[in-house]
């Protein structure tokens, strides 16, 4: 495994992030507008969610976003999301998802999440594979979504 470190993403990743996306999905544009920078100077208002970042040799080589909601059933534990998990096409198969899921993991237990929730596209079979490996498991939940644009 490389020598990785996991860190909160900054304003100045927002290319390296941009291109991360950008290769999870096409439709996703990979130079930072207007629009990008309001959502981060959003994003930094608050403290539900965190953008992290595996950097490697000083290099963005893999993200994910993890909110951790307040809730107020489970004896007002919260509940932990992970959105957007993307390792460089040329550095998968590295560890770095999994460093990057393990660090939020231990954020979410550190907030006392009771459960810790991600969704893959259906049609991503390694990297349902990969989650399972994780220690995810796709039996219990099933997920729906309404795509509002």
């Amino acid at each position: 495994m490389p020598d990785v470190m996991i860190r909160d993403a900054r304003e100045e990743d927002l290319p390296a992030l941009l291109a991360l996306y950008h290769q999870l999905s096409a439709r996703d544009p990979a130079t930072v507008s207007e629009r990008h920078r309001a959502a981060w100077a959003a994003l930094a208002r608050q403290d539900i969610t965190r953008i992290l970042v595996a950097e490697n040799g000083g290099e963005v080589v893999g993200t994910l976003a993890l909110s951790i909601i307040p809730n107020l059933t489970r004896d007002a534990r919260p509940y932990a999301l992970i959105e957007n998990v993307v390792t460089c096409e040329e550095r998968r198969g590295q560890g770095i998802g999994r460093r990057l899921l393990e660090e939020a993991e231990r954020l979410a237990r550190d907030r006392e999440a009771y459960k810790l929730m991600l969704m893959s596209g259906n049609v991503r079979g390694e990297a349902h594979a990969f989650y399972r490996r994780c220690g995810f498991n796709g039996e219990t939940k099933t997920a729906f979504e309404k795509r509002l644009a």
